[in-house]
């Protein structure tokens, strides 16, 4: 199973990583003088639930991707990418150091960027997926992958709401 996701998983990590980086030079070299503020997105009255629906829409979109042969996933994939790039150096440029940048970003992102590269991953199968569509096997990798994905982003949510923001 792990080698049939292999290049699916380095697919989606790799476009994830390419438009972080994007996103920040983008930042950094274009829109230096933004200012996106990282208290608005998660402040203390968020609760865990709205974090994890808003974040299981996108997984959801991007694993539809595998109907449309991973266009909506690539956008999204990018797109995301894009903002934690944009994100990461608009943060730095406001002053915060880098310890404080790791702090609010890997107690939850250690779960939600792997559910993000999971659901993607599923989202990329497209053109394997319609070749081997009476293949069971199929599904049950799919399903799995999947149930890792929500896991990994409920997870990810609690820690969003419960640490991150209280950092």
């Amino acid at each position: 199973m792990i080698y049939f996701w292999r290049k699916y998983v380095l697919l989606a990590s790799s476009i994830f990583c390419i438009f972080v980086l994007i996103g920040g030079a983008l930042e950094y070299f274009i829109f230096y003088d933004a200012s996106y503020p990282a208290e608005a997105m998660i402040d203390g009255e968020t609760k865990w639930y709205e974090v994890f629906m808003n974040n299981l829409i996108v997984i959801l979109f991007m694993v539809l991707g595998i109907f449309l042969f991973g266009t909506i996933t690539f956008l999204l994939l990018a797109f995301n990418g894009w903002i934690v790039g944009m994100a990461l150096v608009s943060s730095y440029s406001e002053g915060a150091s880098v310890v404080e940048i790791v702090g609010a970003i890997v107690p939850h992102g250690i779960f939600e960027v792997p559910a993000i590269i999971a659901a993607a991953a599923i989202g990329f199968v497209g053109f394997k997926f319609y070749d081997q569509m009476r293949n069971k096997q199929l599904y049950k990798y799919t399903g799995f992958m999947l149930a890792v994905a929500v896991l990994l982003l409920f997870a990810a949510s609690i820690v969003e709401t419960m640490v991150t923001s209280s950092l």
